[in-house]
């Protein structure tokens, strides 16, 4: 283990992408830990079906699983302050394997843009969740999320800019 601003745990290369995945864990501003990852060309993978309870900071309203849901603004945010692609991915079980399901990586490179990302990895999420419903493990999270939603805007402030 070692430690700059976070503590970085090295467990793997994404197969094939030439990606070494690793997971930061940032005590004290995660959003500028990982602002500062993005300005050394380092990827950052965030989660973005994370209930608002779990200190999200601003959230973006965006329909999921039919009904209006309030999901984190800080993917967005964070790529167009580090000027990074937002690539919307997972990786689902395939029989004993995993396998990665994604979407094309794009910018988001003005406060216009961050509410239309969220709503695209919205939709990307549920076409995830509902094709293998029993992997997604916030379902319990689910009526927090949709009535957290009314309280949802876009970001009057972006990160870094």
């Amino acid at each position: 283990m070692h430690q700059t601003e976070a503590y970085f745990y090295p467990i793997g290369e994404i197969s094939g992408l030439g990606l070494e995945l690793r997971i930061a864990h940032a005590q004290q501003h995660p959003g500028r830990t990982a602002l500062r990852a993005l300005h050394r060309g380092e990827h950052v993978l965030l989660l973005y079906d994370v209930p608002p309870s779990f200190d999200v900071g601003r959230t973006v309203a965006a329909s999921l699983l039919g009904q209006p849901a309030a999901l984190p603004a800080g993917p967005a945010l964070l790529c167009r302050a580090g000027n990074a692609l937002l690539w919307p991915f997972c990786v689902v079980p395939a029989g004993r394997d995993l396998r990665l399901r994604d979407q094309p990586p794009f910018p988001v490179q003005d406060s216009a843009e961050v509410e239309p990302a969220i709503r695209s990895l919205a939709r990307f999420a549920e076409s995830v969740i509902l094709s293998a419903p029993g992997q997604w493990l916030l379902w319990a999270h689910l009526p927090e999320i949709w009535s957290q939603a009314a309280h949802a805007r876009a970001p009057a402030r972006p990160v870094g800019r």
